[in-house]
């Protein structure tokens, strides 16, 4: 151990991730050494959990455990080592008893099959009925990027969901997909409006809401003002393509002329 004498503490360099530690120590001095103490709390090193996780100890075991508040999911494992880890946010949205559905029809695919194709894909959402054609699957593996190398096999090349995580993402994508057409066949119905106008509308309200958001900042380096988004910090010289059509309160007061 180092002796930090200055500070009055021992550095013990090199623990491992993922063990759990306890330590004593003793006073040595001209005439002897100390009695040993009795033994620290429980200490371990580890990687950084993942979001809404928090690791706790029980005392009665003498062990950590992990637990989400949100979630009241709790484990004596890690939580990204479990196989059936899904993120907090993605937990959130699901009911008991749809996690239990879920994976239900997760683990009789994959008792099967150790690739859920989109074939399987299609049939697993006419079960839980959310049909959705062939086109719309493969564009939600695509934003979810299915088909990249580090989840593909290197003997298949098939894309579709190997990792529960991926299934469950997935399933939410669905999910949303479903609630905003339920919302886009209220609003229609409520006031009357084709679709199209609908999602212009909303489109608008998007494009409104995101330009907001948009200042301008003066660079003195290079003599010129920079683009600024004040809640994303994303700094660019071209105008935003939402700053075309709309210009905001900010921008405004910026471009408005000293009297």
């Amino acid at each position: 151990m180092e002796n930090e004498s200055s500070l009055n503490q021992y550095i013990v360099p090199n623990l491992q991730l993922g063990c759990m530690y306890k330590f004593t120590v003793c006073g040595q001095n001209a005439k002897g050494t100390s009695f040993e103490s009795a033994f620290s709390n429980a200490v371990m090193v580890e990687r950084e959990l993942p979001s809404g996780w928090f690791r706790f100890y029980d005392a009665p075991s003498e062990r950590f455990y992990y637990s989400n508040l949100k979630t009241k999911q709790s484990s004596w494992v890690r939580p990204d080592d479990d196989p059936y880890f899904a993120d907090e946010s993605v937990i959130l949205e699901f009911s008991a008893q749809e996690l239990v559905h879920l994976r239900a029809l997760f683990d009789e695919e994959m008792a099967h099959f150790d690739l859920v194709t989109i074939p399987r894909i299609r049939h697993l959402l006419l079960e839980i009925g959310h049909p959705l054609p062939a086109s719309a699957v493969r564009g939600i593996c695509n934003s979810l990027e299915l088909d990249a190398p580090h989840k593909q096999s290197l003997r298949d090349t098939r894309v579709g969901v190997r990792l529960y995580q991926d299934y469950m993402m997935f399933m939410l994508a669905v999910k949303l997909m479903t609630r905003e057409r339920s919302w886009t066949r209220r609003f229609e119905k409520m006031f009357n409006v084709s679709r199209s106008m609908y999602l212009g509308m909303r489109a608008s309200l998007y494009f409104r809401r995101d330009a907001m958001h948009w200042t301008t900042v003066y660079d003195p380096f290079v003599c010129k003002p920079y683009f600024l988004n004040t809640r994303s910090h994303v700094r660019q010289w071209h105008m935003p393509e939402e700053l075309r059509f709309y210009t905001s309160p900010a921008l405004q007061v910026s471009h408005t002329p000293a009297t």
